[in-house]
């Protein structure tokens, strides 16, 4: 099968390497592998540079902003859509977001374009990301679910679900829009490294509030909220994050702020996560 990758990527020269050295050793390339520069200001473009000599298979797009640190939410989207925006006329059997701080083992898209081959249902696919080998064992005991970092779709699941949404939780809601459309979502057996730490970003309590409002546009209802809030008071920074998250809803559903989903939809994500949450561990 035939695919194509896009890569946002913002000051990676700690880590790019990793999924440069990872990409020239598949065993299946893509057509083309388009890395969007969102403004680095660091070697990231440099280190591309030397891959491109051999490899004419990688492209390199710029976008030309200086004011963020690293790529979030649904600003990644944004520079996955001008990437995009160079293939959207193209054949291909597939579509790849693939972050720049990864390692994939030499068949990995090999093995997912198999899946995509022996299943016409399925929309989306990856493996799994760890940090540690313990990981690998965690994840699989866990509901499918394709994280944003290593996320392959198939064209017309992608068609279907409208691209990728640029907003925050949108490497949640493009799975449950699948889902919905009768689109299988899966993760394969294979490990894929993370090397970069987490960061503070992650844990910030504007990440809490931002979530609380992504909930309530993509349907959550209080009930739901409320006890999402409560789960969260087992987390740092505790009490803080369940009120922040709490409090992004609260001002979304007071102000009016549109919701991005329509009332079929709504409903069954509200039905998915009340399952999710008395039935499996995430």
């Amino acid at each position: 099968m035939n695919y194509y990758v896009i890569t946002p990527a913002k000051n990676e020269e700690k880590y790019i390497s990793f999924i440069l050295e990872s990409m020239v050793k598949q065993e299946l390339k893509p057509l083309k592998w388009i890395i969007v520069d969102d403004g680095s200001t660091d070697r990231t473009r440099e280190i591309i540079e030397k891959y491109q000599k051999d490899n004419d298979w990688i492209e390199v797009s710029t976008i030309i902003n200086n004011g963020e640190l690293k790529l979030y939410g649904s600003k990644v989207i944004q520079a996955f859509n001008k990437g995009f925006d160079l293939i959207k006329d193209k054949e291909y059997d597939f579509i790849v977001k693939l972050d720049a701080d990864l390692t994939l083992p030499p068949n990995y898209f090999k093995e997912i374009s198999n899946e995509f081959s022996k299943d016409s249902k399925l929309g989306i696919c990856g493996g799994y990301i760890v940090e540690k080998e313990s990981d690998l064992k965690t994840k699989m005991a866990r509901q499918p679910f394709v994280e944003g970092a290593i996320k392959s779709v198939k064209k017309e699941c992608f068609i279907a679900i409208g691209g990728f949404m640029k907003e925050n939780g949108w490497d949640g809601i493009d799975q449950l829009k699948a889902k919905y459309l009768k689109w299988e979502v899966k993760n394969i057996p294979i490990k894929v490294f993370h090397h970069r730490p987490e960061t503070s970003d992650y844990k910030s309590l504007k990440l809490f509030f931002n979530n609380g409002t992504t909930h309530y546009k993509f349907g959550s209802d209080f009930f739901l909220t409320l006890i999402r809030s409560f789960l969260m008071l087992k987390k740092k920074p505790y009490l803080l994050a369940s009120f922040n998250y709490l409090k992004g809803y609260i001002q979304a559903a007071v102000s009016g702020t549109p919701k991005l989903v329509d009332k079929e939809l709504g409903n069954y994500i509200k039905a998915y996560h009340y399952k999710r949450l008395f039935t499996f561990k995430r």
